[in-house]
């Protein structure tokens, strides 16, 4: 019997500190699309040597930018139909390409270069995060 308890009470516990790590995520702080943008505009000049006139259209460009927009649509793909979907996937992939295109513009051929490297290797960066969090 006191075997028994001791094992209810450690179950318990254990469940408790699981619960607890997933409402972690929440915690992160929620910037605003402007601010995602000029963090982001700062990163990049970081890492590319930007000069005043390409960060300013960098910065435009992560404004109007369709798909990094935190208020653009969340529907579950699961209401979507089939159709709706495909148009979906579609204008994002449109959405990619334009973007693509303007920074291709903005960049010089070395930075762009850089810069399309660096986007190859994040999704790695996203598999490993996935992995770790289990």
């Amino acid at each position: 019997m006191k075997n028994v308890m001791i094992l209810i009470i450690l179950v318990i516990g254990v469940n408790a500190f699981a619960q607890r790590n997933r409402s972690n995520c929440n915690d992160r702080p929620q910037f605003t699309n402007e601010q995602m943008a000029e963090l982001k505009t700062k990163k990049m000049t970081l890492m590319f040597d930007l000069n005043e006139v390409q960060q300013q259209k960098i910065k435009e460009v992560l404004l109007t930018n369709p798909m990094g927009n935190r208020t653009t649509r969340k529907l579950e793909k699961k209401e979507l139909s089939d159709k709706e979907l495909y148009e979906m996937k579609s204008a994002e992939l449109d959405a990619k390409i334009a973007f693509n295109e303007k920074m291709r513009s903005i960049l010089t051929q070395e930075q762009y270069e850089l810069w399309k490297n660096n986007r190859k290797e994040h999704p790695k960066r996203k598999e490993r995060h996935r992995k770790s969090k289990g």
